[in-house]
């Protein structure tokens, strides 16, 4: 919320440079912006201290003439204001900065409309990535909850536990490494392929959440001793030098 002094020091600075002062104009030179009604009533008791008159000041008439115009409207004004009482005094100051912020309002709603009709796609589109993400969460805390019951419907075997969790890692890399030899094919047919941190480099976002998901991080040296494994064994890539290279597969394990 912009205070009175940042609203007044705004004006003071757009009316130096004799441009037109008013909520809109106002607005976009505060640091923090602020709404129409927080700019209004700082704008309103600005307008009355400084005698602000911009159909005079805007019309381009000399300064003496301006200070002659002021000067006599002002007058006009005291005497006005002397003339009625405390009460209609007040409830009319009241309602001067009441209309002039309504009226600041109903001009620039329309301009306002769109940037509302933009803001409200915005926040569809968020309700919507936010309705998948928390369907998805519960989708993953139905299988937690089915897997917490099956532990505890079956004692925990540390023998089984670890067998499961190698087989587990192996799926993984498994996976993760014959991706990779996809890439290594797809290279061109002269490219002598891939060394292993530009492998390093070619593993997507989706591959790393993948292998995270898993239980399974993926460093250099992990990596390394992962192909390796495979190469060993003929599976997904072969290794040429410091270069790796893809080799097809009949059937994908």
């Amino acid at each position: 919320m912009p205070t009175k002094s940042e609203v007044w020091l705004a004006a003071d600075a757009l009316r130096a440079k004799n441009e037109l002062v008013s909520i809109r104009t106002v607005r976009p030179t505060l640091r923090n912006g602020g709404s129409y009604r927080d700019i209004g009533p700082h704008l309103a008791t600005w307008k009355k201290a400084r005698t602000y008159q911009p159909g005079i000041e805007l019309a381009g008439l000399p300064d003496f003439l301006q200070t002659k115009v002021v000067q006599a409207a002002s007058e006009m004004w005291e005497a006005a204001m002397q003339a009625a009482t405390k009460h209609l005094e007040t409830a009319r100051e009241q309602a001067a900065a009441g209309v002039a912020i309504e009226r600041e309002l109903r001009d620039e709603a329309l301009a306002a409309t769109d940037k509302l009709e933009f803001e409200i796609s915005i926040l569809r589109r968020d309700v919507e990535r936010l309705t998948a993400e928390l369907d998805e969460a519960k989708s993953k805390a139905d299988s937690f909850q089915a897997e917490l019951m099956r532990i505890r419907s079956d004692p925990p075997d540390p023998t089984r536990a670890r067998k499961e969790a190698r087989e587990k890692s192996r799926k993984a890399w498994d996976k993760l490494i014959r991706e990779l030899g996809e890439i290594l094919r797809r290279l061109p047919a002269d490219s002598a392929g891939l060394t292993l941190d530009e492998l390093l480099e070619a593993i997507t976002p989706e591959m790393r959440q993948f292998a995270h998901s898993k239980g399974q991080e993926i460093d250099r040296r992990t990596l390394q001793k992962k192909i390796a494994t495979r190469v060993l064994h003929g599976k997904y890539v072969t290794r040429v030098g410091d270069y790796y290279q893809g080799i097809v597969e009949d059937e994908p394990v």
